[in-house]
């Protein structure tokens, strides 16, 4: 008896966990783009030269500021663009979004992926020709 009551606690538990419905999907960020002035693209290019292989070689398009954030109520706020420079072995990279926040800068092949979600999120804008 003992056995079949077990048994159909069990049925019954199992039965329950397929009555509730999944979560509901995390909310997209909200993210607005602006014009970067002279002084903030200025600023942006400097501390991102600091960070790659040959600085000389960088070439910038589409540089803009963007104002970023998650549902959960984080926000961020700085300048998004697109750079292409001489890596390690003399050949250009490819043309790659960076981002630099304050002091701190992200791009795509700096092995940061902490902070790829917040450039992939925010980094929105398509690079001009």
């Amino acid at each position: 008896m003992l056995k079949k009551l077990t048994i159909l606690g069990f049925t019954l538990a199992l039965t329950g966990c397929g009555l509730l419905p999944p979560p509901a999907p995390p909310a997209p960020p909200t993210v607005e783009h602006s014009i970067a002035s002279k002084t903030e693209i200025a600023d942006a290019k400097r501390k991102l030269l600091r960070h790659i292989s040959d600085p000389e070689s960088a070439k910038f398009e589409t540089i803009y500021k963007f104002k970023g954030r998650f549902a959960s109520g984080k926000s961020y706020e700085g300048v998004c663009g697109y750079v292409n420079y001489k890596g390690a072995e003399g050949g250009y990279e490819g043309f790659t979004p960076f981002m630099v926040v304050g002091e701190v800068v992200s791009y795509y092949g700096d092995h940061l992926p902490h902070n790829y979600h917040i450039l992939k999120s925010f980094c929105t804008k398509s690079r001009s020709s």
